[in-house]
């Protein structure tokens, strides 16, 4: 059997092969066409854009606090301006008494409230642990899913309201809490639903599953980080609550009286004068303070809302970069991979000259 007849038999079961799929000839066109389309997904990579996005909106809190400050001076300013009779300064701390009211819990009710608390911490543990046993068996899943907080600040600040008997601020924090049982609820059966509808596409599963624990961290870390915002707030109203207290008209002085004329009056007795002045300074700064922890409460909570969305937002693009990108570089490497026909020159030349096609042929 001569070199040619050797070459046109080697062509000839390439050529079958790659009918079923088995050798895949070198295809100019198409590898530039795919090697374009990987260049061009490289481009559409997110990068560190939601890194910039965090750090803008960083900069951007403290000038929203500025704002917001800067509001509260001038709303101040018009509030103390106004000030003619002492019944205007009352009128100041029975504002602030609202806004700062705290509903008392029933004390028979600390126990009831209590168990409840125990009841969700023992659901949010039992969702957690359905959570990673979903993940068993990968340990970068593990490692997400390892990293789920159980809530423990958010409990203990729900006993701290339990202890302070504040209905309001129990009730914010149960709430915050039930919504993570839900959350973590839902989570699982969206884990176990990629398990079951890509599980013959494992690395696509892993990524779609990574993506959707990145999420949910985002979104628990949102709950807990609400529940501290409220005991952040009921901190704040603390020195609101003292100099409301201190905001009350003198004894002995008429409600109707206009203030620069009680002092006047009071000129020649120095122990009421002082208590009058205490007085009027007390309500002065209550009309400055006594709306900014509610202010600063809304400007924090905003930022947190947007700092979820960003977060969500890279959660998925990540996914979204793994998946494209992953498919149209397999697509690039198939067909540069392709046998190219000067390859197959080389390659029947070489084993014709060491002896090694005949073997082929036979074994």
């Amino acid at each position: 059997m001569n070199l040619l007849t050797l070459q046109r038999i080697l062509l000839l079961g390439i050529a079958a092969g790659a009918l079923n799929g088995q050798i895949r000839i070198f295809d100019k066109q198409r590898d530039a066409i795919a090697q374009q389309a990987l260049e061009q997904a490289k481009g559409i990579e997110s990068g560190t854009v939601f890194g910039k996005e965090t750090r803008n909106l960083q900069a951007l809190a403290a000038k929203d606090i500025a704002v917001m400050l800067r509001d509260a001076k001038t709303r101040a300013k018009g509030s103390i301006n106004s000030f003619r009779t002492w019944k205007d300064l009352q009128t100041v701390a029975s504002d602030a008494t609202d806004s700062t009211k705290v509903e008392e819990m029933d004390v028979t009710a600390g126990p009831n409230e209590l168990a409840k608390l125990q009841v969700q911490r023992d659901q949010i543990n039992a969702e957690i642990a359905g959570l990673q046993a979903t993940v068993a068996g990968n340990d970068e899943l593990g490692i997400l899913a390892a990293d789920l907080d159980k809530a423990d600040g958010a409990l203990a600040l729900g006993q701290k309201f339990i202890d302070a008997k504040d209905a309001k601020g129990l009730a914010e924090v149960r709430a915050d809490l039930g919504d993570l049982v839900k959350l973590l609820a839902d989570y699982r059966m969206q884990m176990a639903a990629v398990d079951k509808v890509i599980s013959n596409l494992n690395a696509l599963k892993v990524n779609v599953q990574k993506a959707l624990l990145q999420r949910l961290k985002v979104e628990e870390d949102f709950l807990l980080s609400r529940a501290a915002l409220h005991d952040r707030r009921a901190a704040e109203l603390v020195p609101i609550r003292r100099l409301i207290r201190g905001c009350i008209v003198p004894k002995g002085v008429s409600e109707e009286a206009r203030i620069a004329t009680t002092l006047e009056q009071l000129r020649a007795d120095p122990t009421s004068l002082q208590v009058a002045v205490r007085t009027l300074y007390t309500c002065t700064s209550l009309a400055a303070r006594g709306k900014i922890p509610d202010d600063l409460y809304r400007v924090r909570l905003a930022q947190l809302e947007h700092l979820k969305s960003i977060q969500l937002s890279a959660a998925n693009a990540r996914v979204y970069e793994s998946i494209l990108g992953g498919g149209v570089q397999r697509l690039a490497l198939f067909y540069q991979g392709g046998v190219k026909p000067e390859t197959l020159a080389q390659i029947v030349q070489s084993l014709s000259t060491v002896g090694i096609f005949g073997k082929f042929l036979t074994q």
